[in-house]
Order: C-alpha cells, then structure tokens, then sequence
C-alpha cells in the first residue's frame, strides 16, 4: 500500500516513509483539503559543519523538526498537502 501512496503522489525521495494508516480531510484556507504524513529520515555520510565522516557514529539522530507542510497535486479535485518530518541530527565531534 505504500509504494501505492508513493507512487500517486509522485515521491521520488526513497528516504521519505508515508504513514498510509492516517490520511486527514481538513479545511485549508476555506477549503476541504487532503492532508498526508510522513517522515524523512536517512544516515547522513558526514556532518555537514566540521566534515567529519560518520564511520564510528559520530553524527547521530536527535529527534525530529517540526512538521512542513508541502504543497502536492491535486487529488480527486480537492488540494492535498503532505505534512513531512525532518530528522534532526546531532554532531558529536563539534556539537
């Protein structure tokens, strides 16, 4: 069923993982809208501050951001909205 979702609403980021067991119609901006969630989250290769390569697991995950809130194609004649989380990551090298 996810790769379905995926694959309708045009994804193209393997990082980013659909919540296909919740799908909201809410009223955005006067009017009814789908709203979709999902979370990105990967490994990152190196810290994007100092450099440093993440062979020993010196840049670590820590939690996420705030959802945003990307604009998607229509679906069905009604505007649709994907609520994305963003993985946040902690150096452990230069803080």
């Amino acid at each position: 069923m996810n790769h379905f979702i995926e694959k309708t609403l045009q994804l193209k980021d393997p990082n980013i993982t659909i919540d296909t067991e919740k799908v909201d119609e809410v009223k955005v901006n006067g009017r009814f809208s789908l709203i979709y969630y999902g979370k990105l989250s990967y490994t990152p290769k190196a810290c994007e501050c100092c450099g440093i390569i993440n062979n020993a697991f010196q840049v670590v995950k820590n939690g996420y951001r705030t959802d945003s809130r990307i604009t998607l194609n229509t679906i069905s004649a009604m505007p649709a909205y994907l609520k994305l989380k963003k993985q946040r990551f902690s150096c452990r090298e230069c803080g």
